[in-house]
């Protein structure tokens, strides 16, 4: 057992970074309109850039949002009308051009217009130099993503309703100036929508989305389209059990495959309520399975939007998690190469048990860490509006310098406030009570987590304590985890 203990200690340090000096931590809501969302974020020479896609209960609008490199409010440039609505895309639907500004992918819709494809082409300073839109106004249509491909066009994956009332995949490719050189488009006779569209090595075009493999329109799964330089299909892959499941994003990877991001169900209740786990499905370059991993535990909001890879060949992935008695947190998974989970957290910027905290699109940043955006929704006992969140994290996943992996600062102040956690080591029950004025009072959440920051247990505390029958859990080292007042307060505990 001394062994085991001492081997996941040194495993523990092992992850951590060897300097922190040069990182930058920040956990921000900002209210540009009445109701915002972040949708995808970038950063740039100044700090960063996010897509705010806003609402002010009349119209729906779209604005870059520019922020300083420690999180400050710079200013935002927004696009819209007072007649019509323009929609940002989905989630990384911003992406750098060659020429250093920005494109992005959107809808626009009036009275008169059920919905075009918008394109915008911005400067580095988010000043638009052109749009363009594309449609028939007659039928839904509107942009999920865009990439600038490498004869500096652009290759869009939009919805149409033109051929199939239920939805088909439209890929549009255009010149650099945003004119039409050909588009097609795929699907079956039902609903199908592709989220997410990236270049190949090979010059074709990966898309990756949500189709109805099965009649009932409320079941569906992950697919992976492939199609040469000019969008002609070559594989079709899909994957997923017969529930929604979806493959909201993408990202070649150095061995020429991919790895897709989404959410996998596992069941539905009674009324349809969808419980799940975060997943990543890695493919070769034929589209061949490699492998398929899901993470977490079971719960009823469990959905990756965003991935990256990093240069050591790592993944990043963020989305929301969601269980019994907790509002949607947003979550951020590492992993190794081959999706063996690195660490595993969930943040909030609200703490109401259950206000909202979602994540949608996450980058890698130049000091090594991670930022990312989603939006916040309060709910009491949280005060304010629906507001763009964005959130700088370092390498390991922490908010603040020398985190324990995946699980946050550590905060013990015996005698004053904090948390206990009793007998310790334990076999099968443990006690857990918070004390002091932070960690008391009605319905306070905890987490158990592993060395690697999983959380492996998660329950509510009513009056500030609880005893927990922990027997499935392995011999090893955890944390019990509690989170008041932006403050973290962790015990560690040894299973024996």
């Amino acid at each position: 057992m001394l062994k085991v203990l001492v081997s996941v200690i040194l495993f523990i340090n092992l992850l951590r970074p060897y300097s922190q000096a040069q990182q930058v931590y920040f956990n921000n809501r900002y209210n540009i309109e009445l109701y915002d969302g972040g949708y995808s974020i970038l950063p740039v020479d100044s700090g960063f850039v996010a897509v705010d896609v806003s609402s002010d209960l009349i119209r729906i609008k779209t604005s870059l949002v520019f922020l300083e490199a420690g999180g400050s409010y710079l200013s935002n440039k927004g696009y819209g009308s007072s007649y019509a609505d323009y929609y940002g895309g989905t989630w990384g639907s911003l992406k750098k051009t060659f020429d250093g500004g920005y494109v992005l992918a959107g809808s626009y819709a009036d009275s008169t217009v059920n919905g075009d494809v918008l394109l915008y082409k911005f400067n580095a300073s988010g000043d638009t130099i052109w749009t363009k839109r594309f449609g028939d106004s007659a039928h839904v249509q509107g942009a999920l993503n865009v990439a600038q491909t490498k004869d500096s066009g652009y290759i869009i994956t939009a919805l149409t309703t033109t051929f199939d009332p239920n939805g088909d995949r439209w890929l549009i490719k255009v010149d650099s100036m945003g004119n039409i050189q050909w588009q097609k488009h795929y699907g079956s006779s039902l609903f199908d929508a592709g989220t997410c569209i990236i270049q190949a090595n090979d010059g074709g075009y990966l898309m990756t989305g949500e189709w109805a493999a099965w009649a009932a329109m409320d079941l569906g799964a992950l697919f992976a389209l492939k199609t040469d330089s000019a969008g002609n299909q070559q594989w079709f892959k899909s994957f997923g059990a017969a529930h929604e499941n979806g493959g909201w994003n993408a990202v070649q990877t150095k061995d020429g495959g991919y790895v897709i991001c989404g959410g996998f169900t596992d069941s539905l209740d009674a009324i349809g309520q969808r419980y799940g786990r975060h997943w990543l499905v890695k493919l070769d370059s034929a589209g061949n399975l490699d492998w398929e991993k899901k993470y977490g535990a079971i719960q009823n909001s469990f959905t990756l939007f965003s991935v990256r890879e990093l240069p050591d060949g790592s993944i990043i992935a963020c989305g929301i998690t969601d269980s019994s008695g907790w509002g949607p947190r947003g979550s951020v998974l590492k992993t190794n190469s081959q999706g063996d989970s690195i660490w595993f957290n969930q943040y909030v910027n609200l703490n109401g048990l259950q206000s909202v905290n979602r994540l949608y699109d996450l980058y890698p940043t130049d000091d090594g860490g991670i930022v990312c955006t989603g939006f916040v929704a309060p709910l009491p006992p949280d005060t304010g509006t629906q507001d763009l969140w964005v959130l700088k994290l370092d390498s390991m996943g922490c908010e603040i310098a020398n985190c324990v992996t995946g699980i946050g600062p550590i905060i013990e102040l015996p005698g004053e406030e904090g948390i206990t956690a009793f007998p310790n080591p334990f076999t099968d029950w443990l006690t857990v009570k918070g004390y002091g004025r932070q960690t008391t009072g009605d319905a306070t959440g905890i987490e158990i987590r592993n060395a690697l920051g999983e959380i492996v247990f998660q329950t509510l505390l009513q009056d500030g304590a609880g005893t927990f029958n922990l027997s499935f859990l392995d011999a090893g080292i955890y944390f019990v985890v509690l989170k008041a007042k932006e403050k973290y307060f962790n015990r560690k505990i040894f299973k024996i």
